[in-house]
């Protein structure tokens, strides 16, 4: 499957598009998303078979030196609150990213939808893409950035 850029959504409230020289394509979704509550995230993919034990990765960055926590839905339903530690940097330099996974468990075949909604106030993130794959994501890192 692709990796879908940050900035490829399919519906998101607050934030926009943020230039960085550290992302994957030279910009993400940022720009102050996340500072509401009522910021959102979603996006739809495809698949063309049933996946079992999914995991999420996101490439992320946020400087605040306090882990900032997130929602995330899956297809309208509430799957995980997740905590990612800061990345002591809003994502100008490839060092600044980091990558997270979360796990979805089973998902059959067809259209879905992710969705990501931050915990509280001013948990500002940039996000550069995510990415699916079955079972965890076995090397010790995250694949490189998009070229």
């Amino acid at each position: 499957m692709r990796m879908p850029r940050g900035e490829d959504f399919d519906a998101k409230s607050g934030g926009s598009l943020d230039m960085k020289d550290g992302a994957s394509n030279k910009k993400a979704l940022g720009n102050f998303w996340g500072r509401r509550t009522e910021d959102f995230v979603s996006y739809k993919f495809t698949l063309p078979r049933d996946v079992a034990d999914a995991y999420v990765y996101l490439r992320y960055a946020f400087e605040d030196h306090n882990p900032h926590e997130y929602y995330l839905l899956l297809d309208g339903n509430f799957i995980d609150t997740f905590t990612m530690p800061s990345t002591q940097g809003f994502g100008y330099t490839a060092d600044q990213w980091k990558t997270f996974g979360i796990r979805l468990g089973n998902l059959g075949r067809g259209i879905h939808e992710l969705k990501f909604k931050p915990g509280g106030q001013h948990q500002l993130l940039n996000l550069d893409y995510w990415y699916l794959c079955e079972g965890p994501f076995k090397r010790e890192e995250a694949p490189p950035a998009m070229k």
